[in-house]
């Protein structure tokens, strides 16, 4: 027999301690999709209990968990992460516009840096390096390949 899924919103004192966490917070929000704020978002954290370890970055699993968040609680973007061995799912609203779809952007800490060089053999400099030219080339992609507006004629 399979054990339910659990899900419980963390009270706004457990959300600030576990976001003030440097680990935790690698992954945070970055921009509102819906107005471009950049600056004041509220975070809303939820533990999720009853999903085994192998079944955590399953699709079907975040994909379930992410509609019931959707309908429960109103939540447009959520990101699944594991601290301490337990499950969570992590979300903003704009405190700008009061929007969910919040874009995830990782720090480039020196721990994230030393861990992505060890695994690349490379110094944490030069990953650096390729990492930000890599965004750059991305975010000029972007901005060149966005459809151009047609005039009506008439």
């Amino acid at each position: 027999m399979t054990r339910p899924i659990q899900i419980r919103a963390l009270t706004e004192p457990e959300t600030v301690a576990l976001t003030q966490n440097a680990k935790f917070n690698t992954l945070h929000p970055a921009r509102c999709l819906q107005c471009g704020n950049t600056q004041a978002f509220t975070r809303k954290v939820f533990w999720i209990g009853g999903v085994p370890k192998a079944e955590q970055a399953s699709d079907d699993t975040q994909g379930l968990l992410a509609y019931h968040l959707r309908q429960r609680h109103e939540v447009m973007s959520v990101f699944f992460k594991t601290h301490q061995d337990q499950f969570y799912v992590d979300s903003a609203r704009c405190e700008r516009c009061g929007s969910t779809n919040i874009e995830f952007d990782l720090e480039l800490s020196d721990d994230l840096l030393a861990a992505v060089a060890k695994l690349a053999g490379s110094p944490p400099a030069e990953v650096r390096s390729a990492i930000e030219a890599g965004a750059k080339s991305i975010t000029q992609q972007n901005r060149t390949t966005q459809p151009k507006k047609r005039r009506s004629k008439g």
